[in-house]
Formats: C-alpha cells, structure tokens, sequence
C-alpha cells in the first residue's frame, strides 16, 4: 500500500482521443471497450470464446464524452500509479486502462491484479485496496455501463 501525496488539481483532463478500459477474470470472463474518435467498441471474451459488440448506436455523444472526463477528473485518474497488483490472491479481478488526453503524445497507463486505487481527496493521498468496489472504480464502472447503454456490462 503505497501512499503517494498528489496536487489533484494540477493534472486534469480536457479532451480524450484514446481510451481503452478491460477488466475480468478467470469465473466473469473479460469485457473491454475501446474508445476513439466518439465511438466506442466493445469486446466480450469467457473461456477463450470472444465476441465483438458492434451497434449502430456506439457513436458517443457530446454529454457522454463529458460524463467520462468528469469521471475520470473526479476519480483523479491521471494520478494513479502504473502498477496496483496483488499476487496473493489467484482467479481475482484483472483490470488495464490506457488514455491518450488533452492532445499529448503520451498514453497513461495503469493496471492491476486483484487491487485498486483508492483516493482520498481529504488527505490529498492515493493508496490501493484489495476490493474492486472502491469508490472511484465503482464510478469509472458506472460510467461506462450508462455510456454503454448496458446496465452490468461492466461488472
């Protein structure tokens, strides 16, 4: 549990051109979406089975792109870390996102195994937690179900 202090308000995202969020695990299966360009792209994947979600309804409107940067603001996600893993757990939750932001070259990245962060905008601080249910994950899950029109898509 590594506590790192951040200034939130330094880092902050205005525009997204790139975003990639999967999460799953050996009894969910994986769900992923890929986001580029105001369209969005979903994937879906159990016990080596994939399928692609195409519809014609996955052009992303100008309030949903602003829900998602909200979120992501709000959760302060250009401040996690690259790396929230915990090994002493087997079959937990995976979980990887990437964003390309604010017209900069360089992709954020993080991901985790079986931990999540956990922002504490009192203290100013971000550590990590063995639960998936974090608030700012339980956000970025709800999110991208409304953004998705798909209630539990995202567990």
């Amino acid at each position: 549990n590594c506590f790192c202090n951040f200034d939130f308000m330094l880092k902050h995202i205005n525009s997204i051109e790139y975003f990639y969020f999967q999460i799953g695990g050996y009894f969910e299966g994986n769900r992923q979406i890929i986001i580029k360009d105001n369209y969005f792209e979903l994937m879906k994947s159990q016990y080596g089975f994939s399928e692609n979600i195409l519809s014609k309804e996955n052009h992303l409107t100008i309030n949903s792109i602003s829900s998602l940067i909200e979120v992501l603001n709000d959760i302060s996600l250009l401040s996690w870390d690259e790396n929230y893993s915990n090994e002493d757990v087997m079959d937990g939750t995976q979980w990887e996102i990437e964003i390309k932001y604010n017209n900069l070259k360089k992709i954020k990245k993080s991901f985790g195994s079986n931990q999540f962060p956990y922002v504490d905008k009192i203290n100013n601080t971000i550590s990590s937690k063995n639960s998936d249910n974090t608030p700012d994950f339980l956000k970025l899950i709800v999110v991208l179900n409304k953004i998705i029109k798909k209630k539990n898509f995202f567990y």
